[in-house]
C-alpha cells in the first residue's frame, strides 16, 4: 500500500476521532488516566482547527484511497524559560495494521519541516513509558530533556498502582 502525507482538514474530524481514540486506548498509562471519549476527540480537532495553520496543525498519512491512517497533531508556543517559538507535539499515531509501510517516521519528518516553516527553535516529542520510542528519538538526533510525572488530585483519576 502506498501512502502520502497531507494536512487534516475538517473533514477528517472522524478519522481523528477513531485514530485518537485507539492512540489513547492501546497505551495502558494513558488508558488509566485519560478518559477519551468521541466527544473529547471531536473537540480536540476542533481545537487545534480554531488554532489556525500558524498555531497548531494536524498532519496525515493517508492511503491511495485518502483514507487517514495515521497522524501526529502539534502546537506552537513560546518557551517560557527564554521565549523561544518551539512546537510540542500532542498526539503520533499510526494504525497497528500499517505501521510497516514507516509512516510514523513520514509523519516526523513533515512535523519537523513544518515546524521549521513557523520558525520553531525546536520540535519537543513525547514517549510513553514502557516504550522504545525514546531510543527511535535519540537515533534521529533528540535529545532526553525531562521526565514527566503526574500525580491525580480528584478521586476519579486513578491510575494502576503497578509502574
Amino acid at each position: 500500500m502506498s501512502f502520502t502525507i497531507r494536512n487534516a482538514t475538517p473533514a477528517d474530524v472522524p478519522a481523528i476521532e477513531r485514530m485518537g481514540l485507539r492512540f489513547v486506548g492501546s497505551v495502558a498509562k494513558y488508558g488509566t488516566i485519560f478518559r477519551a471519549t468521541p466527544q473529547s476527540m471531536q473537540t480536540l480537532a476542533a481545537l487545534f482547527f480554531a488554532l489556525g495553520e500558524d498555531a497548531a496543525v494536524i498532519i496525515l498519512a493517508v492511503n491511495s484511497d485518502d483514507q487517514p491512517f495515521g497522524m501526529i497533531a502539534c502546537v506552537v508556543a513560546p518557551q517560557l524559560i527564554d521565549g523561544t517559538i518551539y512546537a510540542d507535539e500532542m498526539v503520533w499515531w499510526v494504525d497497528p495494521e500499517a505501521r510497516s509501510l514507516r509512516a510514523g517516521p513520514a509523519l516526523l519528518t513533515a512535523a519537523e519541516d513544518w515546524a521549521r516553516g513557523k520558525n520553531c527553535s525546536m520540535l519537543k516529542m513525547v514517549a510513553p513509558i514502557p516504550s522504545t520510542v525514546g531510543n527511535f528519538y535519540e537515533r534521529l538526533g533528540y535529545q532526553p530533556i525531562e521526565t514527566a510525572y503526574a500525580k491525580g488530585l480528584k478521586a476519579t483519576w486513578i491510575p494502576s498502582s503497578s509502574s
